[in-house]
């Protein structure tokens, strides 16, 4: 069982959260806990609070909120950013990160998928 524990933002397909919870992982989305319409910023600390990394695919304004933590000394459980891309090719990124870096290497960095092909 992974020690990830996964936050998705509204825009990372639902199916992703399914198939990633049958393979062990710990994984909760904005629409699963009703928080769709909420702000990045929001999305971002309620991800913290619940000691989650946040996938979005928000890239410009969540590499500005992690510059923005990095220069305020805030910490967070790690940011993953992506193009939007085919479910197939997401998931065989995500899990190609998540099989490499163990949690503590995601707290306080941003992680692009394009650098998992």
């Amino acid at each position: 069982m992974s020690k990830h524990k996964l936050y998705f933002d509204e825009d990372v397909d639902p199916l992703i959260s399914k198939i990633l919870r049958e393979r062990g992982y710990d994984v909760t989305s904005a629409t699963e806990v009703r928080m769709k319409t909420l702000s990045d910023y929001e999305q971002i600390e309620f991800a913290i609070s619940e000691g989650r990394t946040i996938l979005t695919h928000n890239i410009k304004h969540f590499v500005g909120l992690s510059k923005e933590y990095a220069a305020t000394g805030k910490t967070h459980f790690g940011i993953i950013v992506s193009n939007q891309l085919p479910l197939k090719e997401l998931l065989k990124r995500l899990l190609k990160l998540l099989n490499n870096c163990n949690p503590e290497n995601l707290h306080n960095n941003l992680h692009w998928l394009h650098d998992y092909k």
